[in-house]
Formats: C-alpha cells, structure tokens, sequence
C-alpha cells in the first residue's frame, strides 16, 4: 500500500515526534490488561499519535 505523495511529504515535513511521550504510551498499552501487542497495527498508530500530540490521552470535549 503506498500513500499519496502529498501525505509522504507531509509525514516527511511533520513536526518531530516526542520520544518520552511515546515511551509512556507504550508503557501505559503494556500495562493494559490485554495480551502485548494484541491489538496489532493500532499500538503502534498509539504510540505515534501520543508522539505527535506530546500528550498521552486525547482531550474529550462536552458536545
């Protein structure tokens, strides 16, 4: 699967992602109670997305 070249560049122009919030991610999804790595290809998205927002949970809003 490859992405289109807009989204490559933007993946490649990104902020830099930060590693210690990425470490606590995947610490906290290996504390979960769930066998490692169980939910395949989404712990990895997890622990990109908290790189990327430099924060471990997403802030929920009331509607």
């Amino acid at each position: 699967m490859s992405l289109p070249s807009q989204w490559r560049s933007r993946l490649v122009d990104g902020p830099p992602l930060d590693p210690s919030t990425m470490r606590r991610a995947q610490a906290r999804l290996d504390d979960l109670t769930k066998p490692r790595g169980s939910l395949g290809q989404l712990e990895p998205l997890v622990v990109q997305l908290a790189g990327i927002r430099v924060r471990l949970s997403p802030a929920l809003r009331s509607p």
